[in-house]
């Protein structure tokens, strides 16, 4: 047991925060196990047999093998051979729980390749494998003796949380029947009986939405020594505790040999989930080249859908990755997938090591449509998408996603209360229960400018040009333009065409008007005005001089 990495808290893509564990521990099955159901001809040396078929994976037959004595003879073998109901179809994979009498037998294979160095072969016992179609032909084949038969995209070992061991089978042809046949590795012995328990066969119809991966296996190349090589506690990847890991060690072998662990999932995922793989580095060595070696696979069954390394998947500062800090890496392979593979390749003269921590399958982000700038003191209008029917969009003010702000369907507008300042926002996508990966809406404010002061009142004759309209003071600087406005009564205000300079010449009046003035910052693509400035009035009077009495007489009186 490996304990004592401390979370570096911060961004989901980078980081596994605090609210990767509150919102993504969830385990919402949309699946059906179908069982294999019926036995295929007689048994021989089995006891029990029916528990194999009981869609019970509490109840095993006990399939057994006989060493015989080297005087008697006597020696057996066991078998049980049984059947799904239907017919299944290539690249399905299908499980069937197991138990060994021989202690590192199953936890040998678990390793795959490296089986021939984690058990001991001679002496103690064995099974094979086989898998047939309806006709009965073999199309997939295994034999716990022959080093690298379980270490195959096709055909493994894989254990699960509680420490059980499962036989998965996924060959490239239909298939629908499987025997079982146990054995001693040297059929004349001292008179010694080995079981293998076996429990049930089932394979899982729909896909798993969120949650922790329910088996794992591991496996290397090109290694010949164990001596400081290997993985250890494989099983702790299968929860999403952030103290328990499995260690990868490859030791000082040079360019060539690879350590790797896969993790399955019950069930293929939705081409739009995301895998967030928790991994950590001892310091130091992220610089000399290891993030290159590290890859992370995404597999349908022996398919490949997405490779990466982590030096790609890292788009932060690859340096608080080392130290032990538990860096989360999220992958979003696009297609369906079963199996995250996490692989360390060796760099040469360089003793690697790497902490391990698990994978959750989840909702993606969700997609920003729209974060568009605001003036300060307005509104947000933020739009957020999502292709998964049903899906709802709960929004955050914070990474942590304790207070919600709105819940909305994909394409909605979410309009928070009115900003002053830059503001991030936090939205995540759920789906009957389980919460996805957050994503962070950043949102800028753009400052309103100053109103400024301006000048020019003034008395001038019908339809004269009055003065210059002039500025006191105003803002300036990039992006910062002006719009003029008259008003004959100084309630309704109109724009002035063509009046974007910092001061104003109006043209000849036939009536007292008033005028101000409005600044405009359009800097980040939208216009934020300022409030108005003091406003100016400019008053028309009639400045005729009339030298006759009895003409301003009949002026007066109207004729």
């Amino acid at each position: 047991m490996f304990r004592g990495a401390k979370i570096q808290l911060g961004e989901l893509l980078h980081t596994c925060c605090a609210v990767f564990f509150l919102l993504f521990i969830c385990n919402l099955n949309a699946q059906t196990k179908v069982y294999a159901t019926s036995l295929v001809n007689a048994s021989t040396n089995t006891d029990n047999e029916g528990n194999a078929v009981d869609q019970n994976l509490t109840t095993a037959a006990d399939v057994r093998a006989y060493s015989g004595v080297v005087v008697f003879g006597g020696a057996y073998v066991g078998t049980l051979d049984f059947q799904f109901p239907s017919t299944l179809t290539a690249n399905t994979t299908s499980y069937v729980k197991i138990q060994a009498d021989q202690a590192n037998l199953l936890s040998g294979l678990l390793g795959g390749s490296l089986a021939s160095l984690l058990t001991t072969i001679l002496g103690s016992q064995e099974f094979t494998v086989e898998v047939k179609n309806s006709a009965g032909t073999n199309v997939l084949s295994g034999n716990s003796q022959t080093n690298g038969d379980f270490g195959t995209s096709k055909l493994g070992i894989v254990v699960n949380a509680a420490g059980e061991y499962f036989i998965k089978i996924t060959p490239d042809q239909d298939y629908k029947r499987i025997k079982i046949t146990n054995r001693y590795a040297t059929l004349l012995g001292t008179g010694v009986t080995k079981k293998l328990k076996v429990y049930d066969a089932y394979y899982l119809t729909g896909t798993a939405t969120c949650g922790e991966p329910t088996y794992t296996s591991y496996n290397a190349t090109s290694v010949v020594s164990l001596a400081s090589t290997g993985v250890t506690n494989p099983q702790n990847v299968l929860t999403a505790s952030t103290s328990d890991f499995s260690k990868f060690d490859i030791g000082l072998l040079g360019v060539g040999p690879s350590i790797e662990q896969t993790v399955y999932f019950e069930g293929l995922s939705s081409a739009t989930d995301s895998f967030g793989v928790r991994l950590s580095l001892p310091q130091g060595l992220l610089d000399v080249g290891v993030a290159s070696n590290i890859s992370v696979i995404a597999s349908n069954g022996a398919t490949v859908v997405q490779t990466k390394t982590l030096a790609e998947l890292l788009t932060l500062n690859l340096l608080t990755m080392s130290g032990g800090q538990i860096t989360n890496i999220i992958m979003t392979p696009g297609a369906p997938v079963d199996r995250i593979t996490v692989k360390l390749s060796a760099v040469a003269s360089v003793a690697q090591t790497l902490n391990f921590y698990g994978v959750t399958k989840t909702l993606a982000k969700p997609v920003i449509t729209q974060n568009n700038p605001v003036c300060s003191g307005s509104s947000a209008s933020l739009i957020a998408t999502t292709p998964i029917v049903g899906a709802q969009l709960k929004w955050y003010d914070s990474a942590a996603a304790t207070n919600l702000l709105a819940t909305t369907n994909s394409g909605e507008t979410f309009t928070p209360p009115a900003i002053t300042a830059n503001t991030t926002y936090y939205v995540l996508q759920t789906l009957g229960g389980c919460s996805g990966f957050i994503q962070s809406v950043p949102v800028t404010v753009v400052s309103k400018p100053s109103a400024g002061v301006i000048e020019g009142v003034q008395t001038v004759c019908y339809n004269k040009t009055p003065s210059l309209l002039t500025s006191v003071s105003a803002d300036n600087g990039v992006g910062i333009s002006y719009r003029w406005e008259s008003s004959l009564d100084e309630v309704t205000w109109s724009p002035i065409a063509s009046s974007n300079a910092v001061t104003y010449q109006p043209s000849g009046l036939t009536k007292s008007t008033f005028f101000r003035r409005i600044t405009i910052n359009t800097a980040n693509g939208i216009d934020c005005e300022s409030i108005p400035t003091n406003t100016i009035k400019v008053s028309a009077k009639n400045c005729m001089v009339i030298a006759n009495p009895m003409v301003a007489q009949r002026i007066k009186n109207g004729s």
